[in-house]
């Protein structure tokens, strides 16, 4: 699930936007930990039966921000009864929201005894916010609260064969307001209504890459339980269960593909292992690709980023720089010294490259991919690499719809300034124009927690669009291929003053536009349809429930909304998400 952006107005009409979610996917097993916390136990009694707290961290792109790191020093639930469970993370773990595209990050797995947990409460360290935007110039933010206290939705009863997942929204909408005593800074407030509890489902989640070590093996049951370690610092964050499957990818050293014979043979207790997959409803690892690291390279650092230009003949190639996996104390000074560039130069000439499927060559990198790089040194530049995995092999672009007079065979976007493709000068400009060509096979779909599918004639002028494909052609005319399209909703906040069930509509009122429609015009007062698959939440939990607090409406009373969707062509609008708050 992820959160709607946030969007706010800077100085010279620069509109920035970003999401990020915090999500708990809590499912029961047994367990016979110890230890008893002041307040509530956090780990089970022994032959107690407990669950198991598989904490992630999700977010969801920005077009605009290059970091938003917060430091998490205290997540916990409330037990109706029992008061609060101990602190879920055993040390203070920083995030950047824009490192996982799309992915969740693992932090921590613990286990808790059962209960009825019908609250949470979540501190992050004050002083230590950062933001930066595109191009890598800081963005003050002051934190005013740092933490929160609130309800869950709905109470959850963990006990024996349960499974539940919780989700906590950071809404930073809500949460994050222009500063007024610091021109172009921003306050932090988590107690200010930035902090919700909407409805998930239980579809599997997708985790980056997981670190461990083996603890045991099991080739006949196809699993591994592994300790699995944080890449920063090496300390340990839990045990998992890990699944192989006909389809996981089995890897060993320099990303030679094994067999499964030859895999569990390598993963004995104590060897190293990285695993990509999905959470399941019991809390294990579906895993899609493995790899069991027995001789691994030193490396003085690893690194995360886009690849903005490639220079085959000099066998470099430059690096946005999102995330430092690891060696921070060696790559922070040097970084620093250099004048924390957004961008720095990368030796590829001694470099193995690695697919999620096995090996790779350098001919499979290109401008846009998200890759990893480790580094042999990381001194001066250009930092020699020793290997570049490629985490995402298709490049993705960013950017806003500029013409739709050929849909539905293909549209017009012009594509940020920051974009890899404008910056290698594979797009000439962000003035430039670049047809996206579609052949009816893309995903296309509304960035909302549900994800629900576009038609592709509501492609307005204006929307902002993510792409994931493949980009050719001249600079000055260029051409992407789209595989994958993601559209930003339009978001606006609105009084309701009349509704039909009969035909699914409602009318709206102080209707104030907070992120665009596109530049269709829009009609006053403003008619709104819902979606086939509408989200409805808060005050009402679903369509029905929504027409029935409105013919329910007593005197005085009425019922506000933030409504997510798009234009509808002629004057109106489709709501996708409608969060509904009763003023009475």
């Amino acid at each position: 699930m992820k959160l709607q952006a946030i969007c706010w107005e800077l100085p010279l009409r620069t509109s920035w936007c970003l999401a990020a979610i915090l999500l708990l996917a809590i499912a029961s097993g047994c367990s016979s930990g110890s230890g008893a916390g002041p307040e509530a136990p956090t780990e089970a009694p022994p032959g107690e039966t407990a669950a198991t707290i598989n904490l992630l961290v999700r977010d969801a792109q920005s077009p605009a921000l290059s970091m938003l790191e917060v430091w998490f020093t205290d997540i916990r639930l409330a037990d109706a009864e029992q008061g609060e469970t101990d602190n879920l993370v055993l040390e203070p773990r920083g995030v950047n929201f824009f490192d996982y595209l799309g992915r969740s990050e693992l932090l921590q797995v613990r286990g808790i005894g059962p209960g009825a947990y019908a609250g949470a409460r979540l501190s992050i360290d004050e002083l230590a916010v950062q933001a930066r935007d595109a191009t890598g110039n800081a963005v003050p933010i002051r934190v005013e609260a740092a933490t929160a206290s609130f309800a869950l939705a709905e109470a959850v009863q963990l006990s024996t064969g349960q499974t539940e997942n919780v989700s906590i929204e950071i809404d930073l909408d809500r949460a994050l307001l222009p500063d007024p005593n610091w021109p172009g800074g921003f306050v932090l407030r988590l107690d200010g209504g930035g902090v919700q509890n909407p409805v998930v489902d239980d579809s599997p989640e997708l985790v980056d890459e997981v670190h461990g070590r083996v603890l045991s093996a099991a080739a006949a049951a196809r699993t591994l339980v592994i300790e699995l370690t944080r890449l920063e610092d090496g300390a340990g964050i839990g045990e998992l269960s890990v699944v192989v499957a006909d389809a996981t990818v089995l890897l060993g050293d320099n990303a030679q593909v094994l067999t499964e014979d030859e895999f569990f043979v390598l993963a004995i207790p104590g060897a190293d292992v990285d695993a990509d997959g999905s959470i399941t409803a019991d809390g294990a690892l579906a895993a899609t690709r493995i790899q069991v690291e027995t001789m691994m390279t030193p490396s003085a650092a690893r690194v995360g980023g886009h690849i903005v230009s490639i220079d085959s003949a000099l066998g470099t190639m430059r690096l946005r720089v999102l995330e430092v996996l690891e060696g921070a104390a060696v790559v922070d000074p040097v970084l620093t010294a250099l004048g924390n560039p957004p961008e720095i130069d990368v030796s590829t000439a001694s470099a193995q490259v690695r697919l999620q499927s096995g090996p790779g060559t350098l001919a499979d990198l290109q401008i846009g991919q998200f890759v990893r790089v480790r580094f042999a040194s990381f001194v001066d530049q250009p930092f020699p690499a020793n290997e570049i995995e490629i985490e995402v092999a298709i490049p993705e672009f960013e950017g806003r719809v500029h013409a739709v007079d050929e849909l539905p065979a293909r549209f017009v976007v012009r594509l940020e300034p920051h974009d890899p493709a404008v910056i290698s000068g594979r797009v000439a400009s962000a003035a430039t124009d670049v047809a996206v060509e579609l052949d009816g096979t893309e995903r296309l779909w509304l960035q909302l927690p549900h994800e629900p599918d576009v038609n592709v004639t509501d492609i307005a002028v204006g929307l902002r669009v993510r792409l994931i494909g493949s980009i050719s052609g001249d600079p000055v005319a260029p051409t992407i291929t789209a595989d994958d399209v993601r559209v930003r909703p339009g978001r606006l906040d609105a009084t309701v003053v009349a509704a039909s069930a009969v035909d699914g509509s409602f009318t709206l009122g102080s209707v104030e536009i907070d992120q665009t429609f596109g530049v269709l015009g829009l009609g006053d007062p403003l008619v709104a349809h819902f979606a086939s698959l509408a989200l409805v939440e808060d005050d009402a939990s679903s369509v029905d429930a929504f027409f029935a607090l409105w013919s329910g409406l007593s005197s005085g009373a009425a019922i506000e909304v933030r409504l997510f969707g798009l234009a509808d062509g002629a004057g109106g609008v489709i709501a996708h998400r409608l969060e509904v708050e009763l003023d009475d």
